[in-house]
């Protein structure tokens, strides 16, 4: 259902972010530099890179990386 799909765009930071509903959240972190997004009790589902870390609830992205979060559960 894509009513449930809503999408941001920082374009200071150059992070994009892209919810389902509560459940699913990916953020991209498409500028020049680290960032970290707050990401609620959400866990790491999937990275494209090692270097990402979702800690203490927000998530550090590398430049050029993206992450996959889900409910915790």
């Amino acid at each position: 259902d894509l009513g449930t799909v809503r999408a941001e765009a920082d374009d200071v930071t150059g992070v994009v972010v892209v919810h389902r509903g509560e459940t699913i959240m990916v953020v991209a972190n498409l500028g020049t530099t680290e960032q970290r997004w707050p990401t609620g009790d959400r866990r790491l589902a999937l990275a494209s890179d090692q270097a990402i870390q979702v800690d203490q609830g927000s998530a550090v992205l590398p430049v050029d990386t993206v992450a996959i979060l889900t409910e915790s559960r």
